[in-house]
């Protein structure tokens, strides 16, 4: 019974694998390797059957299940050879098909016509009877049935055949990561081999053993599995480093665990509870020296291993945009190198005249031969179009979702001689590629590094950002950095703020930081003709660090718009992305809005928004309507904190949001400008258009001041008309 378990149990195992290998493939449909695991499937399935049947039911039908059985191992046998031939293409010429086909039929020929029983029992296991492959003096030579020559054909000829023509076109190939596949495929051929000798010798003490044939040709399968979803080069540095930490974390404390306990052992007669807690001791001793031993192991390149991560985020996290351009360039690549072992580090940025041009490269750049592409190329729609913004080398060839667009990649990846690149976007432009060129071990770019490439985009967006409007030569100037910066962040933030062209209302805003520079912002997003978001904000903090934030949640918001139409499901996105995403404590407090012209509906959620004034036209009457709000980033889940509501507003209805600047700046005299002054300003000013009524809000908070303001000011205004 345990023998039909355990090839039941083969059965799921290689069904479950085939839906790991769709998924880890890009639901590629003619990846040869989930055919070749549906027949290991079935083959397991036949032998589970047969060994059920062989006792109960007619010998006719054990046979019959049994040649089904073999036939399925040649299928098996036929299609891993193919696969090894075409490695690592999955194209079957015509010659191949043909030759397969003749293969099968011989099988099915031997099995039909040569094949005379087919028995399982616990004395006899896996047994089938033949006839002689010779007759007369040189049969009793060579004592082969037609069984033997039909396993030597399918377990050991073809298989074996077809790894020797892969190593040898290996030769050929330039990718390391390809040859390494290729030995690894091989050397599960020689794994499977190995494993259906022991097998065949264990049967001649059990006999069932060899009913668990099918396992030896499950080894070959989980090597090409291996080599196909792994996309990681095990040079001799990995290796060693992964040997020595296994040694040093699992070998180390149980030997020396084992001999300590071996030595005070005989105290444990004469001292119980004494030998318990020095055991205690020990183990802990041992335990803590190893884990001591094995952090300052992992600070070694060679030893590096998925922890290198936290390194890397730290690192990037506090890179320092307030040195010279060419500075932050060069840490920037420091770190790659450091980190990721990066021999070159190239930045793309758009050019104003609709490409992506190299602007730095830590390879020299000759001025006649700088390589550019433009924004709205094939290969760069298509990318956008699926949502990959990171995109590695083994991933471009092996992928079937890059298949539209393989030769392109390709044609990118040799002309700038890189093995990675980062796309970096802002809504839906393009404003810059981060170009990464290959690893100084030889090694490639893994799914640990694309895992935290698309963990860390927020900040290699900032360096694009960065890029694209500061170190661009046509705005550095001889001016303090700072004010450079705030020119062109503004600028920046100004252009893509989409305009409100809807005959219902009149939209304008102001949006002033005290010190050239600061994180509030407005934001207008154009979801359709009726439909329009409407953000106003501040993130804490001040000067570069708090006005990046702002670019880079400015940028998540719109990207975030792309993929959720759930207003509030949009709100927790932004807050989760603050959280996880932004510097340490950072936090933003203002409000989101969604104007539905089509009902003349706002709804709105408050984010901890210091001022929402309505002014209702019917009772000619100002009234705030933000209620409760929580600030975004404080808190890791806001699902039940958020609440979105909604007003109706008709023909005259004014809103007015502003900031905490605005409320909350003092005179001279240390009085605060307040909520009844921006009230009574919006009753004298209302017969002006929208952008003056926020202009004059801020002039007359100037002039209330009377001396240079220590607030960010924002303020949007929002007149509707409604039918006309």
């Amino acid at each position: 019974m345990i023998y039909i378990a355990l090839n039941v149990v083969l059965v799921v195992a290689c069904v479950l694998l085939s839906v790991y290998v769709d998924s880890h493939t890009g639901n590629q449909s003619d990846n040869p390797l989930i055919p070749m695991l549906l027949v290991l499937a079935s083959c397991a399935g036949l032998v589970a059957f047969c060994i059920l049947i062989s006792s109960v039911a007619p010998a006719r039908l054990t046979l019959f299940a049994g040649r089904l059985c073999l036939i399925d191992m040649a299928f098996f046998s036929l299609m891993f050879s193919t696969y090894c031939v075409n490695f690592p293409k999955n194209e079957t010429s015509r010659a191949q098909k043909i030759g397969s086909s003749v293969l099968i039929l011989f099988g099915a020929w031997v099995l039909f016509s040569k094949i005379d029983s087919f028995t399982i029992s616990k004395y006899s296991g896996f047994f089938v009877s033949s006839k002689p492959l010779f007759s007369g003096a040189l049969g009793d030579i060579l004592r082969w049935t037609w069984f033997q020559l039909y396993c030597f054909l399918f377990v050991v000829f073809v298989p074996g055949f077809s790894a020797l023509l892969m190593l040898v076109k290996s030769e050929n190939i330039e990718s390391n990561i390809d040859r390494q596949k290729i030995y690894l495929i091989a050397l599960g051929v020689m794994a499977s081999w190995i494993f259906a000798l022991v097998l065949h010798l264990g049967s001649f003490r059990v006999p069932m053993f060899n009913t668990l044939f099918v396992f030896a040709l499950v080894v070959t399968q989980l090597t090409s599995i291996q080599a196909s979803t792994h996309n990681m080069l095990y040079d001799f540095d990995l290796i060693f480093g992964l040997s020595s930490k296994f040694i040093l974390r699992y070998l180390f404390t149980s030997v020396i665990g084992g001999i300590l306990f071996a030595a005070f052992y005989p105290l444990a007669r004469f001292y119980g509870w004494g030998f318990v807690a020095l055991e205690a001791f020990c183990a802990s001793a041992v335990l803590t020296i190893s884990h001591q031993l094995y952090k300052m192991l992992g600070r070694r390149s060679q030893y590096r291993d998925s922890q290198y991560a936290q390194n890397f985020e730290d690192d990037i996290a506090n890179l320092d945009f307030n040195t010279e351009p060419e500075n932050i360039m060069n840490e920037l690549f420091d770190i790659f190198s450091r980190n990721l072992r990066t021999t070159s580090l190239s930045i793309m940025v758009d050019n104003n005249n609709g490409e992506l041009e190299m602007m730095y490269s830590t390879n020299p750049l000759p001025e006649n031969d700088r390589y550019s592409i433009s924004i709205n190329s094939i290969m760069l729609d298509t990318l956008w179009n699926i949502g990959q913004r990171v995109i590695l080398r083994i991933n471009a060839e092996t992928q079937y979702v890059f298949q539209p667009i393989r030769e392109e990649l390709r044609s990118f990846f040799k002309h700038t001689k890189s093995e990675a690149f980062i796309m970096l976007h802002e809504g839906r432009r393009i404003i810059g590629i981060i170009v990464l060129g290959a690893k100084k071990d030889a090694n490639i770019y893994d799914d640990v590094d694309y895992a935290l490439f698309n963990k860390l985009y927020s900040y290699f967006f900032v360096v694009g950002f960065y890029m694209r409007n500061i170190m661009n030569e046509n705005v550095i100037g001889t001016v303090g950095r700072e004010i450079r910066m705030s020119e062109q962040i503004i600028t920046s933030i100004q252009k893509n703020i989409d305009d409100v062209k809807n005959p219902k209302a009149d939209f304008g805003y102001v949006m002033i930081p005290a010190h050239s520079i600061g994180g509030e912002f407005v934001e207008l997003i154009k979801l359709s003709e009726d439909r329009h978001i409407f953000i106003i904000g501040s993130l804490s903090g001040k000067g570069i660090s708090a006005s990046m934030s702002m670019v880079i949640l400015k940028s998540v918001i719109r990207t975030y718009l792309v993929e959720t139409s759930d207003f509030k499901l949009l709100v927790q996105k932004v807050n989760h992305f603050i959280r996880a995403h932004l510097p340490l404590g950072t936090f933003f407090a203002g409000v989101f809005m969604l104007m539905d012209f089509s009902t003349d509906t706002l709804f709105y959620v408050n984010c901890g928004t210091p001022a929402l004034f309505m002014y209702n036209r019917t009772y000619n009457n100002i009234v705030e309507i933000q209620g409760d709000g929580r600030v975004l980033g404080f808190v890791e889940d806001v699902s039940n904190l958020v609440k979105v509501k909604k007003i109706k507003l008709g023909k005259g209805d004014m809103i007015l949001a502003c900031t905490s600047g605005l409320l909350t700046s003092t005179s001279l005299r240390g009085e605060m400008f307040g909520r009844e002054r921006v009230q009574n300003l919006m009753m004298e000013n209302m017969t002006f258009p929208a952008e003056r009524m926020a202009q004059f809000t801020y002039d007359a908070l100037v002039k209330f001041a009377s001396k240079e303001l220590s607030d960010d000011v924002s303020i949007i205004v929002m007149k509707y008309f409604g039918d006309k």
